[in-house]
């Protein structure tokens, strides 16, 4: 007698379901079942490491089409290498696809990561250490904002000495862990710059801090 385990994978929207061998089981004309009837520990073992491994990269592929994007347009970022990762499991180890991607988005110019690459499946893990938005970058943001501010036309020196401390000043509340209060006050620049959507250094920093939002802590406590 031969039996096939298969898993079948249901396609989504107009994508065919698809069929996977899982485990076979097997046992010879006129075998006694001197040992009892049913599987043996070992046979169910076996059949649920390989039900799992086939569930697991499935989850992961699916993972990856969700979260390996641009977490600012959304356009999926560019593969560095393929790796393998081993996730720990209770029938035993799996071996796991791991995409290291370039955390540079070519089409909007976001950085999703601190680093040059960034692992999704690496960050999700529930050992893997909090993700937290190095400070040096965010200065270098600000910055970059009050350089262009010194080049604003149409305002006079007090004018743009006034703007460049309201920035200075959304910084410092950045700084001590009030992000709601540094962006309504970067918000309220957009009267006196005349800078209105985010193709605009303000516009860019404000919509920087928006989207790294959950990556944004108490600096000053750290």
């Amino acid at each position: 007698m031969r039996i096939s385990v298969q898993a079948c994978i249901e396609g989504q929207l107009a994508q065919p379901s698809k069929f996977i061998t899982v485990g076979v089981l097997e046992r010879e004309d006129g075998f006694v079942p001197s040992a009892g009837l049913g599987l043996f520990l070992r046979e169910t073992q076996t059949l649920l490491k390989q039900l799992q491994q086939v569930f697991l990269e499935e989850l992961v592929d699916r993972f990856f089409e969700a979260s390996a994007r641009c977490l600012a347009c959304s356009v999926p970022l560019g593969i560095k290498d393929t790796l393998r990762l081993v996730y720990r499991t209770t029938f035993g180890k799996a071996s796991l696809k791991n995409y290291p991607y370039y955390a540079h988005c070519s089409f909007f110019g976001f950085c999703s990561s601190d680093k040059a690459t960034v692992s999704p499946l690496t960050h999700a893990q529930p050992c893997a250490r909090a993700r937290i938005l190095d400070w040096f970058h965010i200065e270098m943001r600000f910055e970059h904002l009050l350089q262009s501010l010194l080049n604003l036309q149409g305002a006079d020196a007090d004018a743009k000495y006034d703007m460049r401390s309201d920035v200075i000043k959304a910084k410092w509340l950045l700084w001590h862990g009030k992000q709601a209060d540094c962006l309504r006050r970067l918000e309220y620049l957009r009267r006196s710059t005349g800078w209105a959507g985010m193709r605009n250094p303000l516009g860019r920093l404000i919509r920087y801090l928006q989207v790294c939002s959950r990556y944004l802590v108490n600096y000053r406590q750290r």
